[in-house]
């Protein structure tokens, strides 16, 4: 099975090994899609405890389709003496389709409205993601209130949902001294953060 990865993100080599041996000195012989070597390879893993081993040295491009990382583990830094106590490992990794990824998240929106909430008293801002129309899951919801030339006047941040897929923040009290405030949302959706930009209502 491949691992799915994306452009811009950092090839995720790792390696656990089922002892938790943290002494060994692992490399990685990365390939691309055409069988060549990757520029870097072999890749050398940093141990970080309990016998894993990591390197995300290499950012993946919009020109790379798949890469094939073979593990081989020495004993020693040098790397020349194999360590045949352990089993060579493979990963395959497929690079998706980031115009088509884009093309298919278009209709994702970040919505607001204010209501007052009757059981708690209080006037909230309630934020959500849509597509289609039909509000979606979303995690992670940061709103900000700022002025024209960027300054943060009122920021909040929830990390999960109502049931009913709304993010509540208590009503902000903002002081208007600049006409031209503006509200700005990120959402976590099918792990992209989706970002809109909202024109400045009163919401004092």
């Amino acid at each position: 099975m491949s691992v799915q990865v994306r452009p811009g993100e950092q090839l995720p080599l790792e390696l656990l090994l089922f002892d938790g041996d943290t002494t060994r000195h692992p490399v990685a012989h990365v390939f691309n899609e055409n069988g060549a070597p990757l520029v870097g390879s072999p890749f050398v893993l940093t141990g970080i405890g309990l016998g894993r081993y990591i390197n995300q040295s290499h950012l993946i491009t919009t020109a790379e389709k798949r890469f094939t990382a073979v593990y081989i583990i020495y004993e020693d830094m040098s790397h020349t003496n194999e360590d045949l106590f352990y089993e060579r490992a493979e990963d395959v990794f497929d690079v998706s389709d980031l115009s088509a990824l884009l093309a298919a998240q278009s209709n994702y929106v970040n919505r607001m409205s204010t209501a007052y909430n009757s059981t708690s008293g209080i006037q909230e801002v309630l934020v959500w993601p849509e597509k289609n129309g039909q509000i979606i899951a979303g995690t992670n919801c940061d709103i900000a209130v700022k002025t024209s030339s960027g300054v943060v006047v009122w920021q909040a941040s929830l990390a999960a949902p109502t049931p009913d897929g709304l993010f509540p923040f208590i009503r902000p009290v903002v002081v208007q001294v600049d006409a031209n405030y503006y509200i700005e949302i990120d959402i976590v959706v099918d792990g992209f953060v989706r970002h809109s930009r909202q024109a400045f209502v009163s919401i004092g």
